[in-house]
């Protein structure tokens, strides 16, 4: 019987050890996750929206040298891109990302409800690749009569030489391109 009564006391304490470990995390959990605020706040003292943002440059930089032809090491696209893609914007789709996620964790909406508009975004990174085509193409050595005729591209990051264009005219149909 007392080997019994010893048994049942270990258990005893065992589930009253797991009930107070399961109080503390839930505690913990509900303190950390109970408002977007402590969330937003998480996130971003973790550094993740840097992260997120290196890795939007890197994958944005990759699409438009596809797109453009651009070389690889063509450090002008990055910097059109990360001119624009920074810390900021990537931090205030998020919140509105997480914003809407608890209203429907509160029942407030059926669904999460956001709508995350990249619409200045892209004008802004086309409008600086443009500004960055141009400006390399000022620095090349201009073209030769031959070379204008011979010229079906104005792509600023193919050119090999300076073509006899307006430079606001290509800083206007480069832009065009790259948004269609």
């Amino acid at each position: 019987m007392q080997t019994v009564k010893q048994v049942g006391f270990w258990l005893a304490v065992i589930a009253f050890g797991c009930c107070v470990l399961f109080f503390a995390v839930t505690t913990a959990f509900e303190r950390t996750l109970s408002t977007p605020t402590t969330v937003k706040t998480a996130v971003e003292n973790s550094g993740l929206y840097d992260l997120v943002v290196d890795q939007i440059t890197k994958e944005t930089t990759d699409q438009i040298q596809i797109i453009t032809g651009a070389p690889d090491n063509e450090p002008s696209i990055n910097t059109a891109i990360s001119n624009v893609v920074t810390s900021k914007l990537i931090q205030q789709n998020i919140e509105v990302v997480i914003d809407s996620i608890y209203l429907w964790l509160r029942g407030e909406t059926d669904i999460p409800e956001f709508t995350l508009d990249l619409t200045n975004p892209k004008q802004n990174i086309a409008a600086n690749l443009a500004e960055q085509g141009v400006l390399r193409v000022q620095a090349l050595p201009a073209c030769t009569p031959a070379q204008n005729l011979a010229l079906q591209d104005t792509n600023p990051f193919t050119l090999k030489c300076k073509p006899a264009i307006d430079p606001e005219q290509l800083r206007s149909t480069y832009a065009q391109t790259i948004l269609q």
